[in-house]
């Protein structure tokens, strides 16, 4: 945010943005991955993508249902998308 002198909204843009931005490269990617010699590579391969993939849905989803981020109402905002920004006194209590 102070190296591009963002706002807070617009920081979350930029944030989305990026995010959006390397889902769709790995997707692209990820259709066009080496070929492998035999099954065993192949499958070896498959595992750790997909490995990848989870490891970021789930660090997502981990956010959410923990209560390190957003307390008890993560679950809540999951669902409608809506962030709700806590005053800096509650935020620093955790």
């Amino acid at each position: 945010m102070k190296a591009k002198r963002l706002s807070l909204q617009e920081a979350i843009y930029e944030v989305d943005k990026l995010y959006q931005t390397m889902a769709c490269q790995f997707l692209k990617l990820l259709g066009n991955l080496p070929e492998c010699t035999n099954e065993a590579e192949e499958r070896s391969l498959t595992e750790y993508v997909w490995g990848l993939a989870n490891w970021v849905t789930a660090n997502v989803e981990w956010s959410y249902s923990s209560e390190r981020y957003f307390g008890k109402i993560g679950p809540e905002m999951k669902k409608t998308g809506m962030v709700e920004l806590w005053p800096k006194k509650i935020h620093n209590s955790f």
